[in-house]
């Protein structure tokens, strides 16, 4: 009798072990590839309705991505407004990585433009929902410093697209490209002319894509800005010289580390010579200062990039 008791209470603790497998594996199936914490209810405040929306008649798209406080890429997503013309948008976002994370909030025109940026940062599992406020824009804007869309940190915002024409923001990673110590150009000698001089902010670009397009350059600073790439982004360009003393003078409110003394920016001087940026680490509140340097000399790289 009593085995018969013990037969049947083994065979019925085998039995709920079965189920309690069966219903686990059950659950994975509901889930194939998913693990349900790592959705994240994200939404996005500060934009406006229809009618008070002074960049764009609409914002077409919300487009988010989350980075870690390193700058690594850990998601993507989109968010949807909540109602007609409600300014509100809502959704949820899977995450990679169980950190400190930042959401990046696009608010976009039917072009692709980014009307509005805006951050909002948890830290994840504790907290599985994010509110992203939309910064402001301007020399004092509090979009200044926020993550960009490519993992690095806005340094520029101008109010609105007229005065660039194709981006408003401009962007730097956290820091330099550590392994850079080169001369301006292999070209040394030659000069490039008006489409290389741009000392303003905005001039970078052209400026960079000229020294590249030089009859005979194989390698430079510019080159080394093309050649970088950042959570999956590569239109980084060497700055011009106004663009790289403003990036210096923002770097304690932007979060951008500057290790070292001389770098390149993408203005050139004359057939030898270009402008390097002496940064005095050691006195950080001092302004990176402007001189001319021979082409063939070696300084250091730190890419931006326009938006």
């Amino acid at each position: 009798m009593n085995n018969k008791n013990m037969s049947l209470s083994g065979f019925l603790g085998s039995v709920a072990l079965l189920f309690l497998a069966v219903l686990l594996f059950s659950c994975d199936l509901l889930l194939p590839g998913e693990d349900i914490d790592s959705v994240v209810d994200v939404e996005m405040t500060g934009l406006p309705t229809l009618g008070s929306r002074a960049l764009s008649a609409d914002v077409e798209t919300v487009e988010i991505k989350v980075f870690t406080s390193t700058g690594v890429a850990a998601g993507t997503g989109t968010l949807t407004e909540t109602a007609p013309d409600s300014g509100l948008w809502r959704g949820s976002v899977t995450v990679t990585q169980d950190a400190t994370l930042t959401f990046v909030g696009l608010a976009k025109n039917g072009s692709g433009q980014v009307l509005y940026l805006g951050n909002g940062t948890i830290t994840y599992p504790t907290l599985t929902a994010v509110t992203i406020t939309t910064g402001t824009t301007g020399d004092t804007g509090t979009v200044i410093g926020m993550r960009g869309p490519a993992g690095g940190k806005i340094f520029y915002a101008a109010d609105n697209y007229v005065t660039y024409g194709t981006w408003r923001f401009l962007e730097a990673p956290s820091r330099d490209i550590d392994s850079t110590w080169e001369p301006w150009s292999n070209v040394a000698s030659t000069l490039i002319g008006e489409t290389a001089q741009g000392t303003a902010i905005g001039t970078g670009q052209a400026n960079s894509a000229a020294i590249i397009s030089q009859s005979g350059h194989s390698s430079s600073a510019a080159k080394s800005c093309d050649n970088y790439a950042l959570n999956g982004t590569s239109d980084w360009f060497l700055p011009s010289r106004e663009e790289f003393i403003l990036m210096y003078a923002r770097k304690s409110s932007a979060g951008l580390s500057f290790p070292k003394y001389y770098y390149w920016c993408s203005t050139e001087v004359s057939a030898s010579q270009s402008i390097s940026l002496y940064c005095d680490i050691g006195n950080p509140g001092n302004p990176a200062v402007a001189s001319n340097a021979y082409k063939d000399s070696n300084a250091n790289v730190y890419p931006v990039r326009a938006f």
